[in-house]
């Protein structure tokens, strides 16, 4: 039997999955469910080596925070067991694992601070997770994504970070693909917005602060 220290155990490691994306909707996890479900609990790591990257990719760019990211993934897995041990009928794997994703992230969201004021976002914020050194763009991207709406958000998580296709984001979300497509393009036109004002109060500082070294030296 799956236990809570057997996902903590394995929850807390980075486990690098090939392109699910192609491969979630092929039936193979649905077969893996049915399995849980029958009694074979075991096939549990073999969803969770499949789909952890992914959940806690998406639960990171959707919270911000590598802690709560990792918390909210390893809840996901012992939420997701207790739903599976009810014995409901599965017609979506993926979606019922993206839907508990979600609405953990959104209990986690609606606990937390509310979003900082975007003029004071080069003060007071920083990229939590920085895997490698970011190019100045890459950070701005990572300051701003969190000031998106949340469904533009997500839909640019899922793409972009996670590696879905807007067809499996759709079928994901039960909406439209061309809805999904409007979102996502949308998001991008936001994100760029938003990237361009943080730009602007740059070179506002910048030009400050020149024109005060300017006068110091007058001085």
């Amino acid at each position: 039997m799956i236990s809570a220290a057997d996902i903590a155990s394995k929850g807390k490691t980075t486990i690098h999955v090939a392109d699910v994306s192609r491969e979630s909707f092929d039936g193979t996890d649905l077969e893996l469910f049915q399995r849980f479900i029958d009694g074979d609990e075991s096939v549990m790591m073999d969803i969770f080596d499949r789909h952890h990257h992914q959940i806690y990719l998406y639960c990171l760019k959707m919270v911000g925070s590598k802690d709560a990211a990792e918390d909210i993934a390893q809840e996901h897995w012992l939420r997701l067991i207790r739903y599976l041990r009810k014995g409901k009928e599965i017609t979506s794997p993926v979606s019922l694992m993206l839907t508990i994703a979600r609405n953990l992230c959104l209990n986690y969201l609606r606990l937390s601070r509310p979003h900082t004021p975007l003029d004071e976002i080069l003060e007071t914020e920083h990229p939590v997770v920085v895997p490698r050194e970011f190019s100045h763009l890459e950070e701005l991207v990572v300051l701003s994504l969190p000031k998106l709406p949340f469904r533009q958000r997500e839909v640019l998580i899922l793409h972009t970070y996670c590696g879905f296709r807007f067809e499996d984001i759709a079928l994901m979300l039960g909406e439209p693909v061309g809805t999904i497509r409007m979102r996502a393009s949308r998001a991008r036109a936001h994100l760029g917005r938003i990237i361009s004002a943080i730009i602007g109060m740059e070179e506002d500082r910048e030009r400050n602060n020149s024109q005060k070294r300017d006068e110091g030296d007058r001085g």
